[in-house]
């Protein structure tokens, strides 16, 4: 579950649930005679899953109790007690054996065709630069409201005019580059874009400065404006588009690297291709780390990217995104199949390095 038990008006520095949780557990250990032993509290699947509670009778919004505080104890130790019943039970299964393998490529998810047997059998079934949508600006009613319903319904006139201005600006320009932005469109099918991380554009403005909402009207525009013109986003994109994947392998256990935040079903359907795979090397179990190495933002099915909520808003290559990670995630888990010397990995495509002077003016201070 994620660590969003404490609201944002709360400002001190908090481990939130999961902080309660390596407390209780770093009590635990100590109590049977490991005093000094760590308790990580990891993210598997992270993309909607969310420590606060639902149903009748409750006149407030976050948590088990009124108290945002009690609420947040008490989701930790609903983790930390779940953690001592399965570190209980592995003390009886037998150990990992065998030897330890590693292997991490660039991926360009930007620009990646889909393997037709992970995009309903399509074949061209490509990715895009990252852009977010106005279901990610919007927020989530319970976790994190984003911008006010005022703000979206005045965002949602100027996404639109801004898609067709584009679109006529780039037919004037040049064929190829009208298509390139026909390719934008439909890679990201029914989202509503409201940013365009990749390229640099916010509502169809590559200079922020020029946007038609004033910055006091709402902090993240008003914070948008005042970075780019201090020159802080001007270098490369907003969104990592070449990002890390990785994929380890400890005897019976392989424990995939994923850069982001991946909802439940995605990660099922992930877990799964990857066990199937990996099991033909004695693999019996499959793990995806979520945040690992990088992050980019969100990762849903494609039946809820087609919803367009915050987590499909969030999502930011398109509409393909998942059938994408599954794509390279694949061609990782075969290539891992053959003997170091056979394998033939990408190592040749690498991300973008920042300047020195551009990352001295990514500042909040």
């Amino acid at each position: 579950m994620h660590t969003t038990s404490l609201p944002n008006n709360r400002l001190k520095i908090s481990g939130d649930n999961k902080g309660w949780a390596s407390i209780y557990f770093e009590e635990y250990l100590a109590k049977t005679g490991n005093p000094d032993a760590i308790a990580v509290f990891a993210q598997e699947a992270c993309g909607d899953v969310s420590p606060n509670f639902h149903g009748k009778g409750k006149d407030w919004k976050r948590g088990k109790f009124k108290d945002d505080l009690k609420s947040c104890q008490y989701t930790g130790e609903l983790q930390y007690k779940k953690a001592v019943e399965i570190f209980e039970s592995v003390k009886s299964n037998a150990p990992l054996n065998g030897g330890i393998d590693c292997e991490l490529v660039f991926a360009d998810m930007a620009n990646t065709v889909a393997d037709p047997a992970f995009a309903r059998g399509e074949a061209n079934a490509r990715t895009s630069h990252p852009a977010m949508g106005l279901a990610f600006i919007k927020g989530t009613p319970v976790d994190g409201k984003g911008i006010s319903d005022f703000l979206g319904f005045f965002a949602k006139g100027i996404i639109s005019s801004a898609r067709k201005r584009i679109l006529k600006e780039a037919k004037k320009h040049s064929h190829e580059a009208y298509e390139a932005e026909v390719a934008i469109n439909e890679a990201h099918g029914n989202k509503e874009i409201v940013t365009e991380n990749g390229t640099r554009r916010v509502m169809g403005h590559s200079d922020v400065r020029k946007l038609p909402v004033p910055g006091f009207i709402d902090p993240l525009i008003g914070e948008m404006k005042k970075q780019y013109k201090a020159g802080s986003l001007r270098e490369h994109g907003w969104t990592p588009s070449i990002i890390p994947l990785q994929i380890v392998i400890v005897g019976q256990l392989a424990i995939v690297g994923f850069p982001g935040e991946i909802t439940t079903v995605a990660f099922r359907r992930l877990r799964a291709q990857l066990l199937e795979t990996l099991s033909k090397r004695g693999v019996a179990n499959v793990i995806v780390a979520s945040y690992a190495n990088c992050y980019f933002g969100y990762c849903t099915t494609r039946e809820e990217y087609d919803l367009q909520l915050y987590e499909g808003g969030h999502t930011p290559y398109g509409k393909w995104t998942l059938a994408a990670f599954q794509t390279h995630f694949q061609y990782i888990a075969n290539e891992m199949l053959k003997k170091d010397a056979e394998r033939k990995l990408d190592k040749v495509t690498m991300p973008p390095e920042f300047s020195e002077k551009e990352l001295s003016l990514r500042t909040y201070h």
